[in-house]
């Protein structure tokens, strides 16, 4: 996903296990019931980003 820009985007119940986002824009991103396992999300620009019920492991 290096590089990705996922501005304003819906991705609700997405499945972002093992992702490494490089350098990935998700400003504003609605992540909703959104499953993140084993993902690197360090360095992408996540300001804004909706969170609620997402269920993160190991990030």
């Amino acid at each position: 996903m290096a590089g990705a820009s996922f501005a304003d985007s819906n991705m609700s119940g997405a499945n972002l296990s093992g992702v490494l986002a490089e350098g990935v824009f998700l400003e504003g991103v609605d992540l909703t019931n959104a499953v993140v396992v084993d993902a690197d999300l360090s360095n992408a620009n996540m300001g804004g980003a909706i969170l609620s019920g997402c269920q993160s492991h190991r990030i």
